[in-house]
């Protein structure tokens, strides 16, 4: 059970800045065993923020990740990424790992990963709490949400 399941890469989950924002994760099996069965877990969890371009990227990057920062208590800044002709600013966080088929769906984080263990197969799906992510939103420089709506 060491072989790695590359869970949902690059999921769309919600607007950040009016753009898409992108969230992936790397899981082990041995995660998924673990947690479902009550162990307190986290994993490296990568959100990509849509930016205008590669300067806007590097430019932005100190101050977007303050905001984040708001939500999990570290971000590390891991690079600008080219995504269909898109430029995301790529951030890495550790998001709470949650059994979903014992507790309830919800997060007090901007994101976490939750999995559940039926009909002999795991379910992995990410969960998002609107609350914090408004908090990043809110904490984003205004020349990124001047003229956008958070929805």
């Amino acid at each position: 059970m060491n072989f790695k399941i590359v869970v949902c890469a690059f999921a769309i989950l919600f607007l950040v800045t009016g753009c898409k924002t992108r969230v992936s994760s790397d899981l082990y099996t041995a995660d998924l065993v673990a947690a479902t069965e009550g162990e307190s877990l986290t994993a490296p969890l990568v959100i990509a923020l849509e930016m205008s371009n590669e300067a806007k990227c590097k430019e932005t990057a100190s101050s977007v990740s303050s905001a984040i920062q708001t939500q999990f208590s570290k971000s590390e800044f891991i690079g600008c990424a080219k995504v269909e002709y898109k430029t995301y600013s790529r951030f890495r966080v550790q998001a709470d790992i949650i059994d979903i088929s014992r507790a309830s769906i919800e997060t007090e984080k901007a994101f976490a990963i939750g999995v559940a263990f039926a009909e002999n197969e795991y379910r992995v799906v990410y969960l998002t709490n609107p609350a914090a992510n408004r908090a990043i939103w809110d904490a984003l420089p205004e020349e990124m949400t001047k003229y956008k709506k958070y929805e």
